[in-house]
């Protein structure tokens, strides 16, 4: 009727209800159907951009048939005037970018995307982002990257999309968020992206319930520094005040509001409103876990009375029985429960271990060396130790505090030398000064690499060792630590090195206010306890994990600082050329989406910001 001329229009219930028929009948499509996660077959995201919008389609293939395709869902992103005036390469690049972060709810953590585009040469952009001139294209490239695809060229007379990136603004067209927006709820949300997509395992391998789990993942590849069992001692120990025991109980009913939310018995209006409020600050998984919410999406999990001295004998004794500040840190950044602080003290200063240990502090003035960028300047020393192994190389960077260090039976110039160039020029590829003492060794060991690798060498008499305070002062520190994790056996302090200097690089420094594990990679460390409670840093593993399944958990403990980013040349690096040049290492203060460039000899930076 309403393509007929001089036909008065009508449109009754008769209308609205064939209408009504009209969208039940599309819903129920065999075509239509929600993404199967669970299943093997492809995911399929199909984007076209032109200079009036950007068009996607998600569907996956079927099981049996791959010709066959299943739609979910149909979009289209109109471009304002600037945006529609990119050139073709940078709107293809854009629209990919729209579209991946209209879904990114759908599509984040699936290992069986595919990606079809008519743009061939958006393969080369996501191979080289640093040859992009553009800084937003470049934060483009950054978060397409964040997702795991295959990207698939199609002609564009068969590319579906083509239609749906034609289409103009409707009236009715409700605004998309922001592009900008796109990083910020990564940031916010990484905590709990194993609850929207679970953690991927292997259907033929399993890992038998043990209480060596922890064990297993930490320090399977080091059987000799497998930490002995230790006994946590029981809850009821603890000095707990009135208040603390009657916050511990109003957590139950917490708990039971959450799982059934009805206004609980005996309470005022004064009372439910506070009582209320308070319940608002938790929340509970599918699981069935209380969590402490926290602004950001690190929530907590609020760990129960019979739990809390295991969770304490892990973070401080198991991490190298560091301090009180760091076991602070490694437990508020994981866990909650009332009054925690109180307990983490009494724990701390009642340990048998580090009582026995205690001596007099030696006070060493404080050293501000000009920053630098990680592993570019380092100080260096050894020192002697009991049982075969008589020496401890140990080296320290001067920005991060970054450790390096090495068991050596003997102190001479070719063992000196050979860790030097293993473990700091090889692993690094950044090393241009290094500070040492007068020692024959290590004279000797580093004139050789500093004429070969080009390094500048400073020499500290030994009257003016607090020069070297940098290294000198973390020696009580490294061999309190490997004398408490062999137990006190000091003849095989050489067994427990890789424990104790992971547990230094991973303890949050005061000065710095992260650990050195953070300041150099950008993420917070997985704790051996991570894989167990499942803390808001990773997901529990369910299986045996393979290499890519390992790269997916650590990409999703991935958290960008706001406040600080580090560039340095990426370790591990092949090439061992030292030639004259201007390595591009800096330290800024600015965000960590600021743009990366790249010279030839693969060192990266981050400008400035003008306004410092």
């Amino acid at each position: 009727m309403l393509t007929r001329k001089d036909v008065p229009f009508e449109f009754g219930p008769a209308q609205l209800a064939a209408f009504d028929d009209l969208k039940t009948a599309l819903l129920d499509c065999p075509a239509l159907r929600p993404l199967r996660y669970d299943s093997d077959a492809p995911i399929i995201l199909g984007v076209d951009t032109s200079f009036i919008a950007v068009g996607y389609l998600l569907c996956q293939q079927d099981e049996e048939d791959p010709k066959i395709r299943y739609y979910n869902r149909f979009g289209s992103i109109t471009l304002n005037a600037r945006e529609s005036r990119f050139s073709q390469p940078k709107l293809e690049l854009y629209g990919l970018f729209r579209a991946l972060s209209a879904l990114k709810l759908r599509l984040l953590g699936i290992r069986n995307l595919i990606v079809e585009t008519d743009a061939g040469y958006i393969k080369g952009m996501l191979a080289n982002p640093d040859l992009q001139p553009s800084a937003s294209m470049n934060r483009w490239i950054m978060g397409i990257l964040t997702f795991h695809f295959e990207l698939v060229h199609v002609p564009s007379k068969k590319h579906a999309p083509d239609g749906l990136s034609r289409r103009p603004p409707q009236p009715g067209d409700k605004p998309e968020p922001l592009p900008d927006e796109f990083e910020d709820w990564l940031e916010n949300l990484y905590s709990f992206v194993h609850i929207i997509n679970p953690t991927p395992r292997l259907p033929s391998a399993s890992i038998p319930p043990s209480p060596d789990t922890v064990d297993m993942f930490a320090l399977g590849l080091v059987p000799q520094a497998r930490p002995p069992d230790i006994e946590s001692p029981p809850y009821s120990n603890f000095p707990r005040t009135a208040h603390a025991r009657r916050s511990d109980a109003q957590l139950s009913r917490v708990r039971d509001f959450l799982d059934d939310p009805k206004r609980p018995a005996g309470l005022d209006e004064r009372q439910w409103i506070a009582f209320y409020k308070y319940a608002t600050l938790f929340m509970l998984d599918s699981a069935g876990k209380l969590w402490r919410r926290k602004e950001g999406g690190a929530h907590r999990l609020v760990i129960p009375e019979e739990r809390r001295p295991s969770i304490l004998v892990e973070m401080h004794d198991r991490t190298g029985h560091r301090g009180l500040f760091a076991t602070r840190a490694f437990v508020c950044d994981r866990f909650w429960w009332p009054q925690m602080g109180s307990d983490i003290d009494w724990y701390v200063r009642t340990c048998h271990m580090c009582q026995i240990r205690q001596v007099v502090r030696i006070h060493i003035p404080p050293i501000v060396p000009e920053p630098t960028a990680p592993m570019v300047r380092i100080h260096a020393d050894s020192m002697h130790m009991p049982g075969r192994y008589k020496y401890f190389a140990h080296a320290r960077c001067a920005t991060t505090s970054w450790v390096e260090g090495r068991a050596l039976l003997s102190e001479t110039t070719r063992t000196l030398g050979e860790w030097l160039f293993q473990d700091i020029i090889c692993r690094w590829n950044a090393l241009s000064e290094i500070v040492t003492d007068n020692g024959a060794p290590w004279v000797a060991a580093c004139t050789y690499l500093a004429d070969k690798y080009h390094l500048h060498h400073i020499r500290v008499s030994g009257y003016n060792s607090q020069a070297n305070g940098i290294v000198e002062r973390p020696h009580f520190n490294v061999r309190d630590a490997l004398f408490k994790a062999t137990e006190g056996d000091g003849a095989h302090w050489h067994s427990s090195v890789h424990t104790v200097l992971w547990a230094d690089r991973t303890s949050v420094r005061r000065r710095l206010g992260c650990s050195p594990f953070f300041a150099v990679t950008g993420s917070h460390p997985i704790l051996p306890l991570d894989f167990k409670e499942a803390t808001y840093l990773v997901g529990p593993p369910e299986g045996i994990l393979t290499t890519e399944e390992l790269i997916a958990l650590r990409a999703t403990a991935y958290k960008s600082e706001p406040t600080m980013s580090i560039a340095f040349a990426p370790p591990f690096t092949p090439s061992v050329s030292r030639k004259p040049k201007t390595l591009s290492l800096a330290i800024a203060l600015q965000p960590a989406t600021s743009t990366l460039s790249r010279d030839r000899w693969s060192s990266y930076a981050i400008p400035r910001s003008k306004s410092r």
